[in-house]
């Protein structure tokens, strides 16, 4: 626990604040950085048919489409393109069904789209950064890849097919090629001026050696994402904590330790009985390979094909 007189400077630090903070799709940032631009190599439409859907996917379809045009981030469309939608479960490493949510298939859009060589930095590189830190904040930026806004002549590439008929987005939608290095970009040149927040994709951290210092830190990153026209998650945020969590790592104290609901999935796994159980476990435990001792001499004689 922070002192009272650190948490009643960040209380108002907060409350100067809350209109960066989305509490609905409604209040969602229009970024002022950059609009994404989708250069292709060919000038040919990318189509593809509209695909079967099974009757309750279609309502969880029909039913995104609604909130997302009433919230403004899509539009109807008359394009000839058109991406493929389907209804994607999202899984944990052991398979169990977390979630199921609508999501343009773009991988034909992807292969004739530019690529956008922006440098992403390293987990590791973030978190050299938090060595002597001993207070830290996390801000989730709510579905920030809808916070930038498509160039006009390039909204018509992301139609895709909704129940009822063809859309296309306004803003940035997740699966296209370079959504991630725009991103990036964005989040870079909003906290260039803010030494003490680092932020990987959607993902920022604050950290300050002292928690008196904390929070004229937390307002200077508040002021640059408010001033690039972007807002957060307040049920995501995580404020003036000596422990945290961040990339999938609990840090504390300059020091970084594995999540215990990562731990706690991996005591649930039995040994992988298919070649593609074992490369998802593989690409998980590279991840925290450094608290692993010679897990390259270890995974080695696990990877398919050099058993």
């Amino acid at each position: 626990m922070v002192t009272n007189k650190v948490a009643a400077a960040i209380r108002q630090v907060l409350q100067e604040h809350h209109k960066t903070f989305a509490y609905t799709l409604q209040d969602l940032g229009k970024c002022t950085l950059h609009e994404l631009e989708l250069p292709l190599d060919t000038e040919v439409p990318v189509y593809q048919r509209r695909r079967r859907m099974s009757p309750g996917d279609e309502e969880i379809c029909r039913s995104k489409c609604n909130e997302l045009l009433e919230a403004g981030l899509i539009r109807p469309s008359h394009s000839p393109y058109a991406a493929a939608t389907v209804v994607a479960a999202r899984t944990d490493l052991t398979g169990e069904v977390l979630a199921r949510r609508m999501c343009g298939d773009y991988r034909e859009l992807n292969r004739v789209t530019k690529a956008d060589r922006y440098s992403m930095p390293t987990a590791e590189e973030i978190f050299d950064k938090l060595e002597g830190a001993v207070i830290f904040s996390t801000l989730d930026m709510r579905q920030g890849f809808n916070q930038i806004r498509i160039r006009e002549g390039d909204k018509c590439k992301t139609a895709f097919h909704g129940v009822d008929g063809l859309y296309e987005w306004n803003v940035m939608p997740f699966g296209l090629r370079n959504a991630s290095a725009v991103f990036q970009r964005v989040m870079d040149q909003a906290l260039k001026t803010v030494p003490t927040a680092a932020c990987y994709i959607d993902d920022v951290v604050i950290f300050s050696k002292s928690e008196e210092e904390h929070a004229k830190h937390l307002k200077a990153t508040l002021d640059a994402i408010a001033d690039a026209g972007l807002t957060c998650h307040p049920e995501k945020c995580k404020i003036a904590r000596k422990t945290v969590t961040y990339l999938g790592f609990e840090v504390q104290g300059g020091r970084m330790g594995i999540q215990e609901a990562k731990v706690a999935v991996l005591d649930k796994l039995g040994a992988p009985k298919e070649k593609g159980a074992l490369r998802a476990l593989l690409g998980f435990l590279n991840y925290y390979r450094r608290f692993i001792p010679n897990f390259s001499k270890r995974a080695y004689r696990l990877v398919p094909g050099h058993q």
